[in-house]
């Protein structure tokens, strides 16, 4: 049986291998200053990041980090349109969430919490959901913490707005000991910057 891609698990050496240098021509140093994310998302950040290209089944523009995608990441998701989800599988008869146009606050941050359950993220918990501006848009701020399958303790902020039916998404997320902390004044900075192309 199919399993769905994980941001979590433990990566196969052989292949992350080919992958890295299939991919290494579009991994680019970015910042500090103005960083566009593909042309959806621009941001402002205050250090320098890893830009890794996005992976167009799970409808990431891309992903960003400051010390290694196993350490914390940054992940941008293009406007989703309903029945669409931020999960691959060829499994057919596995059931993964799927962004609906309907959605309220709190059903989308249950959408992202699941999806991530889905991907091996043990026990996802919202911790805080407020609302907050996503450029011009009515925008929402989600906290969480969950466990990696190591059993390290991981946190995560989600910010997300609905624009057109289209849901916008920047998720970052890294261990709660030290790692989260320390870039937690960067991130927040990045998100309050975000804006639509």
């Amino acid at each position: 049986m199919a399993k769905p891609i994980s941001f979590f698990a433990k990566p196969i050496a052989a292949l992350c291998i080919l992958v890295a240098l299939a991919a290494c021509e579009t991994i680019s140093a970015v910042g500090p200053g103005p960083v566009e994310i593909g042309k959806v998302y621009a941001v402002n950040t205050g250090k320098v990041w890893s830009k890794f290209p996005g992976e167009s089944r799970t409808h990431r523009v891309a992903s960003m980090t400051i010390d290694g995608q196993r350490l914390n990441s940054l992940d941008f998701f293009d406007g989703l349109k309903p029945g669409q989800s931020i999960v691959y599988t060829a499994d057919r008869d596995k059931l993964i969430p799927k962004y609906q146009a309907d959605m309220s606050a709190n059903e989308l941050a249950d959408f992202i919490l699941d999806s991530y359950a889905v991907q091996g993220l043990a026990n996802p918990k919202t911790t805080s959901l407020q609302p907050e501006p996503f450029d011009q848009m009515k925008g929402y701020r989600l906290e969480f913490t969950g466990a990696y399958r190591s059993g390290l303790v991981l946190r995560g902020v989600a910010k997300y707005a609905v624009r057109e039916d289209r849901l916008y998404m920047i998720i970052f997320y890294a261990p709660e000991e030290y790692y989260y902390g320390l870039h937690e004044n960067e991130v927040n900075a990045l998100l309050a910057s975000a804006t639509l192309r």
